[in-house]
């Protein structure tokens, strides 16, 4: 079974079992860091937080590769795995602290909507062929 059928297996039928997409509800905390350390190096930290969530992507899909044909140890799954996951998080909470330092989250809801629309009708159009 290849890496993407693996994902597909995963997703099967847990779509109806998902709630909100993860968000981070203690605002405040975000904005006493912002007000702490400033929107400039808030900013800086974000991108370092994304780079490191890339880095972590990266690893994780050259581990996977290259145990395609061979039996993957779990300890270093589990550990790539959790890697990707707390990477996740940190960009999520950055990602909640630009939409403050920007003021923008009725715009970046309002985009997110658009493309996901968008990438709809993409999915329906290619079904459809």
């Amino acid at each position: 079974m290849n890496n993407t059928e693996k994902v597909l297996e995963k997703l099967s039928g847990a779509i109806e079992d998902r709630g909100e997409l993860p968000s981070v509800s203690d605002y405040e905390t975000l904005e006493a860091a912002i007000l702490k350390y400033g929107a400039e190096n808030q900013t800086n930290i974000a991108i370092e937080e994304m780079s490191e969530l890339t880095k972590a992507l990266l690893k994780h899909k050259r581990y996977v590769r290259l145990t395609e044909h061979e039996e993957a140890n779990e300890q270093e799954t589990t550990m790539l795995y959790d890697n990707v996951t707390e990477e996740m998080a940190d960009v999520i909470i950055m990602l909640v602290q630009l939409q403050m330092i920007y003021d923008n989250e009725k715009e970046v809801s309002k985009y997110i909507k658009s493309k996901v629309e968008r990438l709809k009708v993409r999915i329906e159009g290619s079904t459809s062929k």
